[in-house]
């Protein structure tokens, strides 16, 4: 945790989250110089900014985070945007964007797999047209409605957070 104030307030909110190294009353350089080091280690980082000195380290991190609150620099330059200014809905947003991902990885499948066993079944087996048109078009349209699902769940959340 990198942040410009204090060494006992950082230490306080530090270990209420868990995260043991804190470099406190940082200036903008340092933290995104601190950021880089991390990145230079093979970690993947996130960083939380709100203001015009987060701006450079949130624009060294592979993921920038900003509140509602943030100001225009801080939110142009993030991405995520949460819509609340409770950093807790950071980890809903994640949940949103894995599930996300992997209904994307389901839809790839859902495209994929069928389009690939038509063309050997054409290849082989001479397939007429009209079957390898219901393929492709058939997987498009399952994959299509797969990625509407989320919207009918009923305990679907898509407004805490804006990518």
């Amino acid at each position: 945790m990198t942040t410009a104030g204090s060494q006992r307030a950082a230490e306080s909110l530090a270990k209420k989250a868990g995260i043991e190294k804190v470099h406190s009353r940082a200036l903008p350089e340092d933290q995104a110089e601190i950021v880089r080091a991390y990145k230079r280690e093979g970690r993947n980082v996130a960083v939380v900014g709100h203001d015009l000195d987060d701006a450079l380290a949130m624009e060294q991190a592979d993921v920038a985070v900003t509140l509602a609150s943030g100001v225009d620099v801080a939110r142009y330059r993030a991405d995520v945007v949460l819509t609340t200014d409770d950093l807790t809905s950071l980890v809903e947003c994640i949940e949103i964007a894995r599930a996300g991902m992997d209904l994307a990885r389901q839809n790839l499948q859902v495209v994929s797999i069928p389009n690939w066993c038509g063309l050997g079944l054409t290849a082989v087996a001479e397939a007429d047209p009209l079957t390898a048109t219901l393929l492709n078009n058939g997987s498009v349209i399952v994959g299509a409605a797969n990625g509407l699902r989320p919207l009918f769940q009923e305990n679907a959340k898509y407004e805490v957070c804006l990518i």
